[in-house]
């Protein structure tokens, strides 16, 4: 009742105001619950956003590690390949991006660090499928647990076929060798839309479950040639 006493009352004072004279008397004397207003809308619809983003089913999550890539690479990789795998409004395909400058420079610093561990953090909590990384990147995380043996992913076909662009990783303990990537430097795709220089490689997250999605991702990657 108090509240609906105090609104007629200002109904009242704003009457024989200007439109200039309202806004001013608004702002001087109500400013605080605009303010408090307002911060409750931002509050609210970030809860909003975060509650359909947690609800969202992920199709496929990669990474790009210390690369430049050019919109219609990065599109072609999300809302294009959304459209092939997408069936359901709450699933999504998504690509991040982290960039470190070397974990082996002391002035590096402490964000530099945090940047080069966000693919193991992925990678741990099992929502990483592929990454697209630098020779850099590479290297450091072939000395991590972190990709998927490819000789679990291509065919004995695909292997022969690529076997002077696979990179391969060596258990110390055992002295096995597998496959951690493979240099896609020379493919229609990353000439077109990678602008990084040097050589540039493809690698599965180790604790993917989604063959299939990786799958049709390399295959969309491979395909980019007859896109054009």
């Amino acid at each position: 009742m108090k509240a609906k006493e105090s609104l007629k009352k200002l109904i009242q004072d704003l009457k024989p105001m200007s439109w200039q004279q309202r806004v001013d008397h608004i702002w001087t004397y109500y400013k605080e619950v605009i303010g408090l207003t307002v911060l409750a809308i931002v509050i609210i619809t970030g809860f909003i956003s975060s509650a359909i983003d947690a609800s969202k089913v992920n199709l496929i999550n990669g990474m790009m590690v210390n690369i430049t890539m050019e919109q219609e690479g990065y599109n072609y990789l999300t809302l294009d390949f959304g459209e092939m795998v997408i069936t359901q409004k709450d699933e999504e395909v998504t690509l991040e991006y982290t960039e470190f400058v070397s974990m082996a420079d002391p002035t590096s610093g402490e964000d530099n660090y945090y940047a080069a561990m966000t693919v193991l953090a992925e990678v741990e909590a099992k929502r990483l499928e592929y990454v697209i990384q630098d020779k850099l990147s590479l290297e450091f995380y072939l000395t991590q647990d972190v990709f998927m043996d490819l000789q679990e992913f291509f065919t004995a076909e695909e292997l022969a076929q690529w076997e002077s662009k696979l990179i391969y990783g060596y258990e110390e303990d055992t002295g096995r060798k597998w496959v951690a990537a493979v240099d896609i430097t020379d493919t229609a795709y990353v000439k077109d839309n990678v602008t990084s220089e040097g050589p540039i490689y493809f690698s599965l997250g180790g604790s993917t479950e989604k063959m299939d999605m990786c799958r049709a991702m390399w295959e969309h990657i491979l395909a980019w040639e007859s896109k054009k």
